[in-house]
């Protein structure tokens, strides 16, 4: 390539051959009639609550309610109140919160 007067035509079509690739006219009209449909926010914060939804019910129903308890840590660097999950939570988790 030339800076003075710009790309050959050789190169100008070998760069569109990079680009488009083997795509036809008859293709690209094809692509054309079926445009990508539209994706906005509503549907998308839609779509994602109700994933949300439908995994938060799966937990529930795998987990069940889940127990609060309330531990008392004297100790080093201070004493503490920890409210961790019954059979689920560690100090390590709390302490992570904290």
């Amino acid at each position: 390539m030339n800076a003075e007067s710009g790309a050959t035509k050789e190169e100008m079509a070998g760069l569109q051959k990079d680009l488009f690739g083997n795509l036809s006219r008859e293709k690209i009209r094809q692509l054309q009639q079926f445009p990508i449909p539209a994706v906005n926010n509503p549907m998308v914060k839609a779509h994602r609550s109700a994933l949300f939804e439908k995994e938060k019910k799966r937990q529930e129903k795998d987990v069940g309610r889940i127990e609060k308890v309330k531990v008392e840590y004297q100790g080093l660097p201070e004493s503490a109140s920890l409210i961790m999950n019954k059979r689920i939570s560690t100090p390590y988790h709390c302490a992570q919160r904290k």
